[in-house]
């Protein structure tokens, strides 16, 4: 099976040789989401030819419509109007079909239109996400203790916040002390605060909850800016020769401020959920205003 079993990368300037990244862009569509498209079309064996909605997230979207594509089912997504040209020109090559919402109301605007048409796939199954996340927990504890290695700290944004939660469950389980970090843009901080704005991070808070978070697990949050994170997605293609979607970029900015407070004996590990390969077309964020007084 090609799905799972994504190798570890030990960056090499960016964290001081502190930060390890679990790359899921080795999956076949380059996230995460095949793992947990893969479970949801597993779980409802739908017959070829049934309609399939999916809404809110760009990549989770293109990982059900290569499913789809290969289960003959018939796929319609909704997403915000910033998503970029490559997860529109994914979703067409799969035959999917796109609509477009606003993009000042979210993720959560395309996922309300989206429950209008019927039920949404992601949302059929909500124990799959947690599933899919507690077997990638499982997977890197293996991988990492076949190398006699430990994890200090897990970072990673928060959508649903299954995956966070689901991991980090699994890690506590092998190192009882690890510190667990969510990642939300510093315009929405969802997680600790409760407010959601429009962002450039796509993929982290998309809206105004993150239902599936387990707040116990999580040992603090990190605010990361949109510039700090498209110039961290810069930096990884730069001095590590690795391409992350923004949202990626924003937890290993977080893993690097943890090396940093933490010191050089750290091990901090952080999830690449998904490729930099569909943000290419994204609009960036406007460059801060400096002052010359």
């Amino acid at each position: 099976m090609l799905i799972g079993n994504t190798p570890i990368a030990r960056l090499q300037r960016v964290g001081s040789g502190c930060v390890f990244l679990k790359l899921e862009t080795f999956s076949p569509n380059a996230t995460y989401f095949d793992r947990v498209a893969w479970a949801l079309c597993e779980q409802a064996r739908l017959p070829e030819g049934t309609q399939v909605r999916e809404a809110g997230n760009g990549a989770m979207c293109v990982a059900v419509a290569a499913q789809c594509a290969a289960r003959k089912l018939q796929l319609t997504c909704w997403l915000s109007e910033d998503a970029s040209i490559e997860v529109r020109q994914a979703l067409d090559r799969w035959g999917a079909k796109l609509h477009l919402t606003p993009f000042d109301l979210g993720a959560e605007g395309a996922r309300l239109a989206a429950r209008e048409a019927g039920k949404v796939l992601s949302e059929t199954f909500p124990s799959v996400r947690l599933q899919v996340a507690h077997l990638l927990g499982r997977e890197l504890t293996a991988q990492v203790k076949q190398g006699e290695g430990r994890i200090d700290a897990f970072v990673a944004g928060c959508g649903t916040g299954a995956t966070l939660s689901g991991v980090l469950s699994e890690l506590k389980a092998a190192w009882p002390m690890i510190e667990g970090v969510a990642v939300q843009p510093s315009k929405s901080p969802v997680i600790d605060h409760g407010i959601w704005k429009p962002h450039r991070q796509p993929g982290n808070t998309p809206g105004p909850k993150v239902p599936l978070l387990d707040r116990t697990l999580v040992s603090r949050t990190m605010d990361v800016s949109d510039t700090d994170a498209w110039e961290m997605r810069a930096r990884l293609g730069r001095e590590e020769g690795i391409l992350l979607s923004v949202a990626s970029a924003a937890s290993v900015c977080a893993a690097e401020r943890l090396v940093n407070e933490k010191g050089g004996d750290c091990r901090v590990y952080a999830l690449a959920v998904d490729t930099g390969e569909r943000d290419f077309s994204l609009e960036p964020p406007p460059a801060p205003q400096r002052s010359f007084s």
